[in-house]
């Protein structure tokens, strides 16, 4: 997929030259290939210097380093601490949705006023081309978003677990302060810097850009007033808030103790690194999931009468989802495998020795090179003929299948599964994603009724692949009911 263009070319390489265009530089991930220089263009900056970041880092030794202190914050089971956080924001995000756009229940779905609800799992956009993007990179001009923006469930959720509380964004209804703009404008400018590195200069490293342009970074500065107001309270009581449910930033506070290599920018680091990229690795797979459902009736239909009969109260807690919604968990695996978040391949460098491909030519030392989720995802020969389609029972066993070919085949598309990367630079924020897809999807599901608008939703790459125009008719649930 072309960044900032409607179309597929990738996908056309992969019909025309087979899996060497997919797959095979990483082969699965049994090649380690250092990262490239294509993570500079994401890398973050404060009045002209450069931020530490896990994401940008390219050096593996000084990644493992500032990873290490606060690596255990991101398990699994030190994430579902932050749970009744993150049902505080579904509860707001239900009465939301009830208050503005449900129907009552004895009244035909369709008769509601249409939501475009990917709105409100994060924000909707209008097309702007490459050109825009340039302009962006210049500096000092400053062009109006053409973006409707509005709340966001996942930037409700993911301030928080990471500070603690919600912006609030899901309750005014508004896109306070524009933070989602900023961020989506900071990733419009960064994309095509990181296809064409020269853009960088007239960017991050352009000295008539930093002298009169203020610190444009918002995300910075937001986190910044965070931070300083966490130190703020901890100098006047000397500890946590007992009343207060321990959130990420306290991990990262409390890391400067234990760590040397742990300091005030690596906290705004890990807090920003959070912030600015997990909103939108949790909005995407939410609005596929609610799209791709809709388009299938059938897929409705099971997954609604899954949800609604497993005995579940919501907001769901997450192991419960986990344990018992499987089929809730395929329609999620299937909709990050045909829209992941990333459009674009992570870039490696072949080493001094060069590297070796089965049947191939040697590639010279120094290429860049790169497999792409959107492509490897589509492949015949692991996901199978139909892997165009939207079809969640892939990842379930088949009634003719036995138990060992099953954990095989299952084995090897998890393999190629790149929907949130692959290997040591697999995102730290996945089991976060994760728990927010399920519960949020899970909530959802049980509390109301839904219809497409029959409206075909829009894409477009700009490093993540957003959609916009996901519009819905809601009902409150009505026990039993059906898509009509």
């Amino acid at each position: 997929m072309d960044l900032q263009c409607m179309k597929a070319d990738q996908h056309n390489l992969l019909d025309r030259y087979g899996s060497h265009v997919g797959i095979s530089i990483y082969g699965g991930g049994v090649i380690q290939l250092s990262a490239s220089a294509f993570y500079d263009a994401f890398s973050q900056h404060k009045r002209g210097k450069r931020i530490p970041a896990l994401f940008s880092l390219r050096d593996e030794e000084l990644h493992s380093s500032i990873l290490r202190p606060v690596a255990q914050a991101y398990w699994l089971s030190a994430l579902l601490n932050y749970e009744a956080l993150v049902d505080t924001v579904i509860k707001t995000l239900l009465d939301a949705l009830d208050e503005r756009f449900a129907i009552p229940e004895d009244r035909d779905l369709r008769q509601g006023m249409a939501c475009d609800i990917g709105q409100w799992l994060q924000f909707c956009m209008t097309i702007r081309s490459l050109v825009r993007s340039f302009f962006i990179c210049l500096g000092p001009w400053n062009l109006k978003s053409t973006r409707k923006l509005t709340g966001t469930v996942a930037c409700d959720a993911i301030t928080a677990i990471t500070f603690g509380q919600p912006m609030g964004l899901l309750q005014s209804g508004e896109d306070m302060s524009d933070f989602i703009q900023r961020l989506d404008k900071a990733i419009d400018a960064d994309a095509p810097i990181s296809q064409m590195p020269w853009m960088g200069y007239l960017k991050k490293k352009n000295p008539l850009n930093r002298f009169f342009a203020k610190d444009s970074n918002f995300t910075v500065s937001f986190v910044e007033d965070r931070i300083r107001e966490r130190r703020g309270h901890l100098a006047l009581s000397g500890e946590r808030d007992a009343h207060r449910l321990e959130d990420l930033l306290d991990k990262y506070i409390s890391a400067e103790k234990s760590y040397d290599i742990v300091d005030d920018g690596l906290v705004r680091s890990y807090a920003m690194s959070t912030v600015a990229s997990g909103s939108d690795s949790i909005s995407i797979p939410l609005r596929s999931v609610i799209y791709l459902v809709l388009r299938n009736p059938n897929v409705y239909e099971k997954v609604t009468h899954e949800v609604r009969n497993a005995g579940l109260q919501s907001p769901t807690q997450f192991r419960d989802v986990l344990e018992s919604l499987p089929y809730l968990g395929a329609v999620i695996k299937e909709a990050l495998r045909l829209h992941p978040p990333v459009g674009l391949g992570l870039e490696r460098t072949v080493p001094d020795t060069g590297l070796q491909l089965k049947n191939q030519p040697l590639i010279p030392s120094g290429t860049q090179v790169s497999v792409c989720a959107w492509v490897v995802h589509l492949d015949h020969e692991i996901f199978g003929h139909d892997s165009g389609d939207f079809v969640p029972e892939r990842w379930l066993r088949a009634d003719e299948e036995t138990y060992t070919e099953y954990t095989e085949r299952l084995a090897r598309m998890q393999r190629f599964d790149f929907s949130f990367g692959h290997g040591s630079r697999t995102c730290i924020g996945k089991n976060m994603s994760l728990i927010l897809l399920y519960k949020v999807l899970a909530s959802l599901f049980m509390e109301l009724d839904m219809v497409s608008t029959g409206e075909k939703w829009m894409t477009r790459n700009s490093w993540f692949v957003k959609q916009w125009n996901v519009k819905v008719h809601l009902r409150r649930r009505r026990e039993g009911s059906k898509i009509e």
